[in-house]
């Protein structure tokens, strides 16, 4: 079974609307800094297999380090 955690489904939208609702400037150059930046890296299937959500965790070490110590 697994854990509720991973239960969780968000739509990009609404984590838009939750960055949003924070302060988040869209207008400011990319990579500026923010008042919140949320990004889902990785969720479990349905089956549980572990799906990363985007292919540039690995250029990330602040990323990448801490899922290899929970993977």
């Amino acid at each position: 079974m697994a854990h509720p955690l991973y239960r969780l489904r968000v739509s990009k939208k609404k984590l838009k609307a939750i960055e949003d609702s924070s302060g988040r400037d869209r207008s400011s150059p990319k990579f500026s800094s923010r008042t919140l930046d949320i990004d889902i890296v990785l969720q479990l299937s349905d089956d549980e297999e572990i799906l990363f959500e985007s292919d540039e965790i690995a250029k990330y070490r602040f990323v990448s380090e801490p899922l290899k110590e929970i993977l």
